[in-house]
């Protein structure tokens, strides 16, 4: 979302910025967060490596939200700013999923399987494409949740943070 160059000195420090709009209820959260930016943000270092032949220094996740950060990552000292790790080695790992990935793609589309990686996972609440996923819908179907249960909690969700920004204004 966001390059970054600071003035460290002679030299600019780059750094990389991706802003995510989510609900941190606790540490769940947070590490659920951190983990499905790590690898967005790494893939990212290695684009502005090599498109801008700039070689990115640091790496946050920022969370924005109208919701009050929660007392308990305060106090472990963790903030709407989550670092990610974007040394050679991460970017490099970041690189070899994606390489499995489009290997597993290559191979799947003439024997037309897939493995479904995120059905019965967290994935599947959170995807955008869950209302018509054939392995959501078949997921949701094998549990007692519905559909329209998840768009209830999804609006009680929003209008919670849509209150909680209102008291803080």
């Amino acid at each position: 979302d966001l390059l970054e160059e600071k003035n460290g000195g002679e030299a600019k420090i780059v750094g990389l910025v991706d802003f995510k709009t989510s609900k941190v209820k606790g540490r769940d959260d947070y590490d659920n967060i951190k983990g499905s930016v790590a690898d967005q943000l790494q893939l990212y270092a290695l684009g502005v490596k090599y498109s801008l032949s700039k070689d990115p220094q640091y790496a946050d996740a920022h969370i924005v939200s109208h919701a009050e950060w929660p007392k308990e990552l305060e106090k472990a000292g963790l903030s709407e700013r989550i670092p990610i790790d974007i040394s050679i080695s991460a970017r490099e790992e970041a690189r070899s999923k994606v390489a499995r990935a489009v290997q597993g793609i290559r191979k799947g589309i003439p024997e037309s399987s897939f493995e479904r990686t995120g059905v019965g996972l967290v994935y599947c609440k959170r995807c955008d494409f869950r209302y018509f996923c054939k392995g959501a819908l078949e997921n949701k179907s094998a549990s007692s949740s519905s559909v329209e249960k998840d768009r209830i909690e999804e609006v009680s969700n929003i209008m919670e943070d849509v209150c909680a920004g209102k008291k803080t204004k």
